[in-house]
C-alpha cells in the first residue's frame, strides 16, 4: 500500500465516521420530537383513542429504536475500509479503528481492536492532533474491554493524554490496586507523565506572560497605524517644521517694519 492509497483510506474512514455521527445526532433529535409529539397528542385527545388505537401507536413507537439502529449502523464502506487499514502502521488510523473497535461486532471488532492496540504503542507527543475530544470519549468506553487494550491506551495517554485521561488512570489505580498490580503500575506512570506535561505547559505559559513588557504589550497606535516610536518621530519632525515656519514669519515681519521706518 503506497502513501496515496493510505491517505485515501484514512480520509474515507474519517468521513464515514463523521457521517455516522451526524446520522446519530439527527436520529436522536427526530426520535425525541416524535415521542414528545405523540404523547402530547395522546394526552390532549385521550377521549378519542380507543384501546386498539393505543396499541397500534405503541407498536409503532417500539419499532422506532430498531429503525434508528439500522439507520445508524456502520456502513459497508466503513467496514471494508477498516479491514484494509488494519494492516497499516499509521497512527492517523486510530480514530477510525477506535470507532470500529467499540461499535463493530464479530470479526470486525476483533480486527480493529488488535490493530488499535498495535498503533497505540506507536503514539508520540507529536500525534496530539490525531486525538480529538470525540476520539478520547470513544476510547474511554473501550476501557471495559481487554486488559491488553487498557495497557495500550494508558501507554498512549502518557504522550497525548489530558486531565480527563488522567482521571481515568486514577480510577484504575483506585479500583485495581490490589487485583492487578501491573495495570496499576501502568496507570501510575500515565498519571505521572500527564502531570509532567501539564506542569511544563503551565511553566511555559507563565514564562511567556512574565517576558511580556508594557512596551511590547501596550503599543500606542496613531490613526494611520503608526507605533509609539514612529509617532514620536513624526511629532518631532512636525515641531521642527513649525519652528522653522515661525522663524520665517518673524524674519518677514521684521523686514516689513524696517521698511516702514525708512520711509
Amino acid at each position: 500500500m503506497n502513501g496515496h492509497d493510505l491517505d485515501t483510506l484514512i480520509e474515507t474512514a474519517n468521513r464515514e465516521v463523521e457521517c455516522r455521527r451526524r446520522r446519530i445526532s439527527g436520529a436522536v433529535k427526530l426520535t425525541a420530537l416524535i415521542y414528545s409529539s405523540t404523547f402530547a397528542i395522546i394526552i390532549s385527545a385521550s377521549a378519542y383513542f380507543h384501546a386498539w388505537r393505543l396499541m397500534t401507536i405503541t407498536c409503532a413507537l417500539c419499532a422506532i429504536p430498531a429503525a434508528i439502529a439500522l439507520y445508524t449502523a456502520l456502513s459497508n464502506t466503513f467496514k471494508q475500509t477498516i479491514l484494509e487499514l488494519a494492516g497499516c502502521n499509521d497512527v492517523r488510523a486510530i480514530p477510525a479503528l477506535s470507532e470500529a473497535a467499540y461499535y463493530g461486532n464479530g470479526s470486525l471488532q476483533a480486527t480493529a481492536q488488535n490493530a488499535l492496540v498495535r498503533l497505540l504503542y506507536q503514539v508520540t507527543e507529536h500525534d496530539r492532533n490525531v486525538f480529538s475530544t470525540e476520539v478520547f470519549a470513544t476510547q474511554r468506553r473501550l476501557f471495559s474491554r481487554s486488559r491488553e487494550l487498557q495497557l495500550a491506551l494508558l501507554h498512549a495517554y502518557q504522550a497525548v493524554g489530558g486531565s480527563n485521561e488522567m482521571q481515568t488512570a486514577q480510577w484504575i489505580i483506585r479500583k485495581r490496586r490490589t487485583t492487578d498490580p501491573g495495570l496499576t503500575a501502568a496507570a501510575e506512570r500515565c498519571v505521572a507523565a500527564i502531570r509532567a506535561h501539564i506542569s511544563r505547559a503551565n511553566d511555559l505559559d507563565m514564562l511567556l506572560r512574565t517576558t511580556q513588557t508594557p512596551n511590547t504589550v501596550n503599543l500606542l497606535h496613531t490613526t494611520d497605524g503608526q507605533t509609539s516610536d514612529e509617532a514620536a518621530t513624526s511629532h518631532e519632525d512636525a515641531g521642527l517644521v513649525n519652528g522653522a515656519a515661525t522663524g520665517v514669519c518673524g524674519t518677514t515681519e521684521a523686514s516689513s517694519n524696517q521698511q516702514r521706518l525708512t520711509r
